[in-house]
């Protein structure tokens, strides 16, 4: 654990709630995203929210917090921290919403999969006794 000393440990919070609404403002863009069917900016705003969650991590182990909800913060709460502890639980429901959203899409996507194998199947069968159909009977016998 790595204390910054240059920097006021109210700073670190400071820059946390920062962070954590300009993460409410991208989950609440990729929320957008999702209902509106623009999967092509999942990926990126995916990417980009693990960056900011990597800087939180950071931020907490440089700071020596042990947590951003709780933790240090029951210590003296300032309005940072409490907005932080707000920001947080909208978090986790957005969170949530989304999880549920995916789920959903995936679950729907592997039953489209299993219908076009079995179309696939079915037709390769079909195909295969059509050739077989082709050749001609030679009656030797004659």
């Amino acid at each position: 654990m790595i204390i910054v000393p240059d920097k006021p440990e109210q700073d670190a919070w400071d820059e946390a709630r920062g962070l954590l609404l300009h993460l409410e403002a991208m989950t609440n863009e990729l929320g957008k995203s999702l209902a509106s069917g623009a999967t092509q900016n999942l990926l990126p705003l995916l990417g980009e929210r693990r960056k900011l969650r990597d800087r939180l991590e950071a931020l907490r182990e440089d700071y020596g917090i042990v947590e951003w909800a709780g933790g240090s913060a029951a210590d003296h709460p300032t309005a940072a921290q409490n907005e932080i502890e707000v920001v947080l639980s909208r978090l986790v429901v957005a969170n949530e919403r989304i999880r549920h959203e995916l789920e959903q899409r995936m679950s729907s996507l592997k039953g489209k999969i299993a219908e076009v194998r079995q179309t696939r199947m079915a037709n390769r069968l079909y195909q295969k006794r059509r050739r077989s159909i082709k050749g001609a009977f030679i009656d030797t016998r004659r």
